[in-house]
């Protein structure tokens, strides 16, 4: 379950980012949550995942959300 927040503009919050600054300049990329449940559920495809969004009305859903579901839909 992953409370959404009503800053949740684009789908950082969903699947990260890069980060530049961290690892000393190296650069790193930041996953969140979800991107760590889609990482175990794509290496588990016979076991059932579930996400939960929690008050998803809170922020604009086609602001986060677009992007998602157009590569859900290919």
């Amino acid at each position: 379950m992953v409370p959404v927040g009503a800053d949740w503009t684009d789908n950082t919050k969903l699947l990260g980012f890069y980060n530049p600054l961290a690892n000393d300049g190296k650069g790193k990329y930041v996953k969140t949550q979800i991107l760590s449940l889609i990482e175990r559920a794509n290496s588990h495809p016979t076991v059932p995942f579930f996400l939960i969004l929690d008050e998803m009305n809170l922020s604009h859903v086609e602001r986060y959300f677009a992007d998602f579901l157009s590569h859900m839909e290919t």
